[in-house]
Formats: structure tokens, sequence, C-alpha cells
């Protein structure tokens, strides 16, 4: 897909755009890792909300570094992931 010519061109060039393609494929991957992680705490004879906050918590905070470094600023996802990865941590301290 990166090799066609009449890729949206972004801040000037295609470059923010295969980067950004790049970035939505790897991320999903880590979304599936995450909801792994909760399935197998669900599988557990006692549930607790702990870890599945902490999970969730984990992997919006990778989904914030990728976002931050791999668009280096420019693709404000960022942001959006930062807020969840602070409102996820802050509830599971409230359990600690």
């Amino acid at each position: 897909m990166f090799k066609r010519d009449n890729l949206p061109k972004l801040f000037g060039n295609d470059d923010f755009t295969k980067r950004t393609l790049r970035f939505a494929w790897h991320l999903t991957s880590i979304a599936w890792l995450g909801l792994a992680g909760i399935l197998v705490v669900l599988a557990q004879p006692t549930i607790e909300p702990k870890p599945i906050l902490l999970i969730i918590s984990a992997t919006f905070f990778i989904h914030f570094i990728a976002a931050l470094f791999g668009s280096k600023g420019k693709h404000l996802s960022w942001i959006l992931f930062a807020l969840i990865t602070l409102c996820t941590a802050l509830t599971a301290i409230q359990y600690f």
C-alpha cells in the first residue's frame, strides 16, 4: 500500500500518512493484547476490578507513548490516550 503514489500528502508529504497507517496497525495489536489480558483476569474464579483497570491503563499508556512519539506529537490522539490512562490509573489507585 505504501508504494502507491496517491496517498494523501499531509504536512507537505505522505510521510505522516504512512506513519499514521503503521501506527494504527500496531495500535490495534496492542489493543488486542490488552483485551486478552482482561479476558485472562475475567476467567479467574474471583474477579477484582484492580487488575482490569491496570491492564486498561497500561494498554492506553502504550497507545499514548506510541501516538506521541510515532507522530512526533502531530496526531492529537495522544491527548485522548493520556486522558484515558490518567482516568483509569486514578480509578485503580482508589482500589488499593
